[in-house]
């Protein structure tokens, strides 16, 4: 009876340690932790911890990240205590009790470039960047893109076409990849992350 309490109490803690890690990231991913918070070390410190995690919306309209699991069946999980249904779910590595089922269509993967708070930009997100005074919004894709490139002279002087798999952005039906500037920062660590697809479809109409 004792142990079991402990574990119910155990249990509710790391719940909610959880749930307020993901409210941090959520007023981050949003933009309503002052920007000023984000200093060059915490920025570089990002960077570095980008894992390629999922994001997910779930049935009540919340978002979760972690790690994707897709059941093609119904599963008995004893820590849960109840049977898992087939479907998508996002978990963090405390595992099937706190695996979050959400809505499939919403899944996204982070694509491991920041913009320039430092936040993880993932597919489906919609961005800012100022370009000659004017500001375009673009959505963050992961996809093939076919280029004609100028290849190296040393193994051909002619234009190629090549398919390139990776990360773009969209705008205004074109599929770009981010440039570099003089001092060699590159164009997604100069744009903002000002929504995504899902959650601010009104933002797509200046795209």
């Amino acid at each position: 009876m004792i142990f079991g309490y402990l574990n119910y109490l155990v249990t509710k803690m790391l719940k909610r340690r959880m749930e307020n890690g993901n409210k941090i990231a959520k007023q981050a991913d949003n933009g309503s932790i002052p920007t000023d918070h984000w200093d060059e070390k915490t920025f570089e410190d990002k960077k570095m911890h980008m894992n390629n995690i999922f994001q997910g919306k779930d049935f009540d309209g919340n978002w979760h990240a972690g790690s994707l699991t897709i059941l093609h069946c119904y599963l008995c999980s004893l820590e849960r205590g109840e049977p898992l249904k087939k479907g998508h779910y996002i978990s963090s590595e405390l595992g099937v009790p706190f695996a979050y089922y959400v809505r499939p269509e919403t899944v996204r993967q982070g694509v491991r470039l920041p913009d320039r708070f430092g936040n993880e930009m993932f597919d489906g997100d919609i961005t800012e960047l100022e370009v000659e005074g004017e500001k375009r919004r673009f959505v963050v894709r992961i996809g093939t893109v076919v280029r004609d490139i100028e290849c190296d002279p040393p193994f051909s002087e002619e234009i190629e076409r090549a398919s390139i798999t990776g990360v773009y952005f969209e705008w205004e039906g074109k599929k770009l990849f981010p440039l570099v500037d003089k001092h060699d920062v590159p164009d997604n660590e100069r744009m903002v992350i000002i929504g995504n697809v899902w959650d601010n479809p009104e933002l797509l109409q200046d795209i």
